[in-house]
């Protein structure tokens, strides 16, 4: 087993003791000297491994997007197709800014530092990369990145018109329409983007989605229920036509 650097055991141990502090007490309130108290460090070594409090607290916002993956990943294995997956890991990361009140204000001060674009471009970008490759789209490179770059911006954007007017909008309805622009950013078959959300809602809805999952910002297959898969429906050959099969 390699053995990590002293350097890189202190910037992981920097970055588990900000999770808790930023969800509790929010990315704005929290301070060097709560981060240097709480992991037992001089506050300069802090800004020797981050260039700022918002690179670190980017850099956690970059995890738990990838958290979320991971999680549906974890849940559903191999069962649905990239697309009907992508679909799923944006329900989720919408129903969980509704009903995580913590989470909501970490990712909305965040987004006031207007980090999202340098943070979210990579993970954005290789989601759409997974469901262009299994739809078939070839886009060239430079456009893609307008494209990422319009993706995320429509996320940061979201996040400020819902924290405007609270309770005017359903995660339901932001999340359908966050999966409908991402797959329109793309050109798919408008048909197969209906189907992809209709089926996704709809497998959504069946999962045991352990709310305490993002708590603390932290990853645990404790809170991956089993779910028996033959349970779910199974997706028809439409929503994915270039997919292959486990078999081939």
């Amino acid at each position: 087993m390699v053995r990590k650097a002293q350097g890189e055991k202190k910037k992981e141990l920097i970055i588990d003791v900000s999770k808790p502090l930023f969800y509790s007490k929010g990315y704005t309130d929290t301070t060097y000297g709560d981060i240097a108290e709480a992991a037992d460090i001089p506050v300069g070594s802090i800004a020797y491994h981050f260039q700022s409090k918002r690179n670190l607290a980017a850099v956690i916002q970059e995890e738990y997007q990838k958290q979320n993956k991971r999680y549906m990943e974890n849940l559903l294995g191999d069962k649905y197709s990239k697309t009907v997956l992508m679909a799923l890991e944006i329900l989720n990361m919408w129903k969980r800014y509704f009903e995580d009140v913590r989470l909501r204000r970490f990712m909305l001060e965040l987004n006031m530092e207007h980090e999202l674009v340098n943070y979210c471009f990579d993970y954005i970008k290789y989601l759409f990369e997974l469901v262009k490759e299994e739809q078939g789209i070839t886009i060239p490179e430079s456009e893609m990145d307008f494209i990422t770059v319009t993706q995320v911006n429509l996320t940061s954007e979201l996040m400020i018109l819902i924290n405007s007017n609270p309770g005017k909008y359903s995660y339901h309805e932001v999340a359908e329409y966050a999966i409908r622009t991402f797959c329109n950013l793309i050109h798919m078959n408008p048909e197969i983007t209906a189907a992809v959300i209709t089926f996704a809602e709809q497998v959504y809805e069946l999962l045991p989605i352990d709310n305490r999952y993002f708590s603390d910002f932290e990853y645990s297959k404790k809170y991956i229920h089993k779910v028996d898969l033959e349970d779910l429906p199974n997706e028809s050959p439409e929503l994915a036509p270039y997919r292959k099969t486990n078999n081939s």
